[in-house]
């Protein structure tokens, strides 16, 4: 594993720099390119078509466009983020672990 450095922002340290996680140095990020941002296009269109509003998740919009340009399954703790769009991309719903401070009693 190499030794990379992240820019953060916290509230604490704008811009203070750390390791990056594991995850964030074994996996390449996936490219918002052309082809994706037409893809986007398809995106916004079926959630229009499913009677839902595009513009208040374009994140979670871009991120399923980035899924179906790289022919890729969702991973998703949300999986009614994607309502609409099981036609374009194949989500697979995740149960996130619990936080530190979640355990305790």
């Amino acid at each position: 594993m190499t030794s990379r450095t992240c820019t953060t922002s916290t509230r604490n340290a704008p811009g203070a720099q750390r390791p990056c996680s594991a995850p964030e140095s074994e996996f390449d990020p996936v490219p918002f390119d052309a082809e994706t941002a037409r893809t986007y296009g398809r995106v916004a269109a079926a959630v229009i078509a499913a009677g839902r509003k595009p513009r208040r998740r374009s994140a979670d919009l871009m991120i399923a466009a980035c899924a179906i340009a790289e022919d890729l399954p969702l991973f998703t703790t949300n999986p009614d983020d994607y309502a609409g769009l099981e036609k374009l991309v194949r989500v697979i719903p995740v149960t996130r672990p619990p936080l530190p401070h979640e355990n305790k009693p």
